[in-house]
């Protein structure tokens, strides 16, 4: 009884732990492709007016 107990603890912890994981990895390729796009919008600005300038 005392082993099914502490085999369903471990089994939540991972599922927590891997849970956990794939979030933050998830929110960081958020914020990296957030990023991205405002380093695009900033160039595609600049390009514009490089053109202007032409």
């Amino acid at each position: 009884m005392k082993y099914l107990k502490f085999k369903k603890v471990v089994i939540f912890k991972v599922i927590k732990v891997s849970y956990l994981i794939f979030f933050a990895k998830y929110s960081f390729l958020r914020k990296l492709s957030l990023m991205v796009k405002r380093i695009i919008i900033l160039i595609s600005k600049k390009e514009r007016k490089r053109i202007q300038i032409i």
